[in-house]
């Protein structure tokens, strides 16, 4: 079955929000990444809710209207797996 994304537990992150990107410092690191308004989207997402990538490329092309041409599932894996190097989200 496919893997499941999820935010650490012991994550707190703090955010601050603009138009279209956001801030978020993750404590534990002491890193501050900014963030598309998808990549909030997804992140989110994930502390309410492990999922898989292909569950959540459904919800970003549900909450952003993004098309199947937008070669999602590829760029979105990318993300997570960076994500994973960097302590955002684990599986």
């Amino acid at each position: 079955s496919e893997v499941k994304w999820r935010v650490p537990g012991n994550a707190r992150f703090l955010w601050k929000y603009w138009n279209e990107e956001s801030i978020l410092f993750d404590p534990r690191s002491g890193q501050t990444h900014l963030l598309t308004e998808s990549a909030v989207e997804v992140l989110t997402h994930l502390q309410s809710l492990p999922c898989t990538t292909s569950d959540l490329v459904d919800h970003l092309r549900k909450t952003f209207d993004f098309t199947s041409e937008n070669n999602l599932d590829n760029q979105l894996e990318a993300v997570l797996l960076h994500w994973d190097e960097i302590g955002l989200v684990e599986t």
